[in-house]
This record gives structure tokens, C-alpha cells and sequence, in this order.
């Protein structure tokens, strides 16, 4: 992790290095932010699903739509919802309209 000085008020050090701040030696801001892997290190974190909203179109189906905030699922995999510690196993995976 890097500690960027920065000024939002008068955009010293967030987009181009400032002038206003010569002691400074690494990057501006955003070219910090550009060089940060998240993905990667969001995908060796177990899976969390956040923001979970039950669709039930009809009796045979019923999915849970929200954000993944780390890790990976695949069908097959088994799941556990965090309050009630009930299980289940993914059946299928849906972005949109069609599936994954």
C-alpha cells in the first residue's frame, strides 16, 4: 500500500503530479489506482455474494440476484447462507439473459 499526498480541493498529485508538491516521489492518484490487481486478489477470497434479492418468477425456479464481492461459484458448488447456516448446491448461473 502507498500513501499519495494529495490535494481534491485543487487536484494537486490526484490526475498529474503537482508542481505545489515537489517532495513528493511517487505517483499521482490515479496512476497508482491503475496499476492495483483487484480482480485477482478478490477471486483467492472466499465466495461472498452481498445484496441478495429472491426472484420467483414462477413455482420451478429461484434465483438470487445481487453483487459478488469476492471469490468464485460455479454450478455444482455448495453454498451456505451466513445468518441461518442452511446449505444448498448452485444449479445454474445467470448474468442477464442467458446463462453462464
Amino acid at each position: 500500500m502507498l500513501a499519495v499526498p494529495l490535494s481534491a480541493r485543487y487536484g494537486d498529485n490526484v490526475i498529474s503530479r503537482s508542481a505545489r508538491t515537489p517532495v513528493v516521489a511517487g505517483p499521482p492518484l490515479l496512476d497508482y489506482l491503475e496499476t492495483i490487481d483487484v480482480e485477482t486478489e478478490l477471486e483467492t477470497k472466499p465466495f461472498r455474494h452481498a445484496g441478495a434479492v429472491v426472484n420467483r418468477p414462477n413455482l420451478d425456479f429461484r434465483g438470487f440476484s445481487g453483487t459478488i464481492v469476492s471469490g468464485r461459484i460455479a454450478p455444482g458448488d455448495e453454498i451456505v447462507a451466513a445468518n441461518s447456516g442452511r446449505r444448498s448446491r448452485v444449479s445454474k448461473i445467470f448474468a442477464a439473459d442467458r446463462e453462464l
